[in-house]
């Protein structure tokens, strides 16, 4: 039978205030070898902003403190608006070709907390 490799709900955000911008350019996720990205998004009180995507092919080693400096933004072909309609989503991307992931946060207005996790699945074996 042949092996499967996932990372499964790895949390990239934590209750991480919506009050003001934020990213996880400075601890982002390793996705080497790994094709099949699903993101749940959650956020709670009156947050609106835009939530983004980005990657990155940039020779890093996460064990030696060693992160990307060059991140470029996924293209979805719509904005990604959070606000008070919804207070989650789903985000999937199919065979990513990149192997760093992270969020970045603007904040439109309101406060309030949002909590990522992120799970990726290898295609094939």
């Amino acid at each position: 039978m042949a092996r499967k490799d996932t990372l499964k709900s790895y949390v990239l955000l934590n209750a991480q205030s919506t009050a003001s911008n934020f990213d996880t350019y400075s601890n982002p996720t390793n996705i080497d070898y790994l094709d099949n990205v699903g993101i749940q998004v959650v956020w709670t009180g009156t947050t609106v902003g835009v939530l983004e995507v980005y990657g990155s092919n940039d020779a890093a080693n996460a064990q030696q403190g060693k992160y990307p400096t060059n991140w470029s933004k996924f293209e979805f072909g719509a904005t990604i608006n959070v606000d008070t309609t919804n207070s989650d989503l789903l985000i999937h991307m199919n065979q990513v070709p990149y192997s760093w992931i992270a969020l970045k946060y603007t904040a439109t207005s309101g406060t309030g907390t949002m909590t990522a996790k992120l799970t990726v699945k290898m295609v094939g074996g």
